[in-house]
């Protein structure tokens, strides 16, 4: 069905083509742009009516093979009702799923420590990482803490940011909250501290220029971001000692599921070692884009999408 798709995907686009190009000749009133636009419509019709005779063997070759798939399904599925009418009915003992749920939920209990549904990451391994299944130890610890790190300068609108992680956080211990500091800006400190114990407040010390010139002065930011960035991420796992860290920047407010969400895909971050970080975000995370009957889809991604991104010491 490849040529198929080809072909109407092609006259979809001609044809999006011919409305954008009328709407803009229409848009200029007067009888010449009218007659342009005429003149176009005319002009396009031909096209397509070209286009549609060059390809109108083969859609009628593909018209008879869907036919002849059609006849070899009839034809088989005919046969499997004569055998099934052959034989008695099947008693079958049929739990229900909710039961099913709770059973598994019991023995997952007493074999593990892990807080995710490690049975249901097994059985969706093919459709939440594609590729080949990641196999999850059951005894993989689910309890280690995984620090959020909270990347900020001068803006004081990161109370923001950090009331919504102290809202949705389930455990101080399970996931403490560092607020990373760049720039001399009083009053975002004073935001900060104002939080007392509920977080910790560093500030990166380096705060001298980048002897950059010409066209590279117009990048200063970007330099001053990946150095405090390096500084940051260096305290979370050299100095307080941390393996995990989920990085986020102060201008974002997370989601509910969002702690949630991380500890259920710590385990696949941690046993496979392609994956370089786990993210909550999607450049195209719209809902024409994504499958909004499997809310527990994954993808892999070769394009780094940051904002609000897991990583570990190893990396």
């Amino acid at each position: 069905m490849r040529p198929m798709t080809t072909l109407t995907t092609i006259c979809l686009l001609l044809t999006f083509w011919s409305v954008v190009m009328t709407v803009i000749l229409l848009s200029n009133n007067g009888p010449e742009q009218d007659e342009r636009a005429r003149r176009y419509l005319v002009d396009m019709e031909v096209r397509i009516d070209a286009f549609d005779t060059r390809n109108r063997q083969h859609l009628d070759e593909l018209h008879q093979e869907i036919k002849q798939l059609k006849a070899v399904l009839l034809n088989h599925t005919n046969q499997n009702e004569i055998k099934t009418n052959q034989h008695p009915p099947v008693q079958v003992d049929i739990k229900p799923i909710d039961s099913e749920v709770e059973e598994t939920d019991k023995d997952l209990n007493k074999e593990s420590t892990i807080h995710v549904d490690v049975a249901a990451l097994h059985h969706e391994s093919s459709t939440i990482v594609p590729g080949p299944a990641v196999v999850i130890n059951s005894t993989f610890n689910n309890d280690e803490p995984i620090a959020i790190l909270l990347i900020a300068c001068n803006r004081e609108i990161v109370s923001r940011a950090i009331d919504s992680l102290l809202k949705y956080r389930p455990s101080e211990d399970l996931f403490p909250i560092i607020v990373s500091q760049d720039c001399i800006h009083e009053g975002t400190s004073n935001v900060i501290d104002s939080y007392g114990d509920k977080i910790s407040h560093i500030k990166q010390p380096d705060q001298s220029e980048f002897p950059l010139k010409g066209k590279e002065r117009k990048m200063k930011g970007y330099y001053k971001i990946a150095r405090h960035y390096k500084w940051a991420l260096g305290q979370v796992f050299d100095v307080y000692g941390y393996n995990y860290a989920i990085v986020v920047e102060d201008d974002l407010e997370v989601a509910p599921d969002f702690y949630s969400y991380f500890q259920a895909t710590r385990p696949l971050l941690a046993t496979d070692k392609k994956l370089w970080c786990v993210s909550a975000w999607n450049d195209n995370g719209k809902e024409v884009f994504i499958d909004t009957d499997d809310i527990g889809k994954l993808y892999r991604t070769d394009f780094f999408p940051g904002l609000g991104w897991m990583l570990t010491v190893n990396l």
